[in-house]
């Protein structure tokens, strides 16, 4: 049976709820389905199974938008930095903006009808390549600031990439079920795919290299954030381990959502730092 709650949004069973919202059976209750958008919005408030995805996302997307103001108002002039700076640090901090309305907006919207969901869903997965991209523009960037044709090579690289995994996200299966392990293997690619520019900047300077000693563990970091967000969401724990009892809060897919926005914040505060280190070292010859 379902649920009502004071507010008149209906709450549903796995059983009860349309194939095309059926994507975890561990998760027994808390559904919303065939909500009106103003109904969805009105949901924002009820305790559903989404409630922790959409507001991690939405916190995460206002947390975004403060820091992007406060670079903008101090940290980035505080540092000395000028116009090139800005653009840099503002469009990572655009792309997790757009990860984080993307996210929140498909778990809010995604039980209006069966096309909402495929439509929201392909803007969520598009807003997870924006973010890597994000990741990637601030890390080269400063990574190769003394490198020049190094940071433009590793530019294009993650251009092109960037393009290939849209071009691949326009496939009409793409956001089907049957594609999950596709989906899965494409992202992991991308991700991974920043291990090969780190590695060439800790190998150029070498790792005696101030520089490297103090960001390399950084990228290892927020590597790890990612991979624990990871091994949550594969594994499916808790809740395959205690079905029922993670509904609304604590399941693995919330768990996903706060790591991935860990990683972003860290992220973006690593950048900071780097930026605020090349401001104040002058670029040196490798190894010198």
């Amino acid at each position: 049976m379902a649920s009502l709650h004071p507010n008149s949004v209906l709450l549903h069973k796995y059983s009860e709820i349309p194939p095309f919202l059926q994507g975890n059976p561990h998760i027994k209750d808390g559904y919303r389905v065939f909500l009106s958008y103003p109904m969805c919005l009105r949901s924002l408030c009820v305790l559903s199974n989404e409630f922790v995805n959409v507001w991690s996302h939405l916190v995460g997307f206002l947390l975004f938008v403060g820091l992007f103001l406060q670079d903008q108002a101090s940290v980035i002039e505080t540092s000395g930095g000028d116009a090139t700076d800005r653009m840099v640090i503002s469009t990572g901090l655009a792309c997790f903006q757009i990860c984080m309305i993307f996210s929140a907006s498909f778990h809010l919207f995604h039980c209006h009808s069966e096309d909402a969901c495929r439509r929201w869903l392909r803007l969520d997965l598009l807003g997870i390549s924006v973010a890597v991209c994000g990741c990637y523009f601030t890390g080269i960037y400063y990574g190769f600031y003394c490198l020049d044709y190094f940071r433009n090579m590793y530019f294009a690289l993650c251009s092109v990439l960037t393009l290939a995994t849209v071009s691949f996200q326009l496939h009409p299966n793409f956001d089907t079920p049957h594609w999950f392990e596709r989906r899965l293997a494409l992202y992991a690619a991308i991700v991974m795919f920043g291990i090969v520019p780190t590695m060439h900047w800790a190998i150029i300077y070498g790792g005696e290299a101030g520089e490297v000693q103090l960001f390399l563990p950084k990228v290892v970091i927020m590597y790890l954030l990612f991979l624990i967000g990871v091994i949550f969401y594969i594994t499916r724990f808790p809740e395959r381990s205690f079905p029922g009892m993670v509904d609304i809060f604590g399941s693995s897919h919330q768990w996903w959502h706060v790591f991935v926005l860990a990683a972003l914040l860290y992220w973006h505060n690593a950048g900071l730092e780097v930026f605020a280190y090349r401001k104040t070292m002058p670029c040196v010859q490798p190894g010198g």
